[in-house]
Formats: C-alpha cells, sequence, structure tokens
C-alpha cells in the first residue's frame, strides 16, 4: 500500500512540476534540457520516496536514510551523465566530416 502512495505522490510532483516549466519558459513546450531535468527530478523523488519506504519497513536505523537517499542521487546523477556523454559523443561522430581520399 505505501508503494502505491508513493507513486501517486511523486506522479502529483510531476504534475506539478510540468506547469510549473511552462509558466518558467513564458508559455513555450518544454525543451530538451527542462524535460530531462523534470525526468530525472521525477525518477528521484520516486526512488527516494521508496528509499524511504523501505528503510522503514525493514526496521533499518534512521541514520541510513540520509546516506541511502544520498547513493539513489549520485546514482541518478550519474546515470544522467552518463547519457550526457554518450549523447554527445554519438554527435560528435555524426558531424565529422569524411575522411579525404588520397
Amino acid at each position: 500500500m505505501d508503494f502505491l502512495v508513493i507513486t501517486g505522490l511523486a506522479l502529483i510532483f510531476l504534475l506539478l512540476s510540468w506547469p510549473y516549466g511552462r509558466v518558467l519558459s513564458a508559455g513555450r513546450p518544454l525543451n530538451v534540457f527542462k524535460k530531462r531535468v523534470l525526468a530525472y527530478g521525477f525518477l528521484f523523488v520516486l526512488g527516494m520516496g521508496y528509499v524511504m519506504a523501505l528503510v522503514a519497513d525493514m526496521h533499518w536505523p534512521k541514520e541510513l536514510l540520509f546516506p541511502l537517499i544520498g547513493f539513489w542521487g549520485v546514482a541518478v546523477g550519474l546515470v544522467a551523465w552518463w547519457r550526457y556523454r554518450r549523447e554527445k559523443a554519438r554527435d560528435a561522430s555524426e558531424y565529422q566530416p569524411p575522411v579525404a581520399r588520397r
């Protein structure tokens, strides 16, 4: 039951963040950067809620809560960074001129 509540709260976060991003964009659709920030923010909020539920359900010490949330944030950040680097490498390889033949 807790997982449904956490998922619902994360969806509320998403549904409130989307119009806020539109307000910041002066009513225009969100650009790619803002969409990605919104997606990774949603994943962080969802994972943070699940970590909190896991710590509570497993009766782990409360001192583990903040380090686990920090590890989750680092994991989401590393995935975002890895995907950004991969996309930049792909874009760089697509726009290279062909090698001149002799």
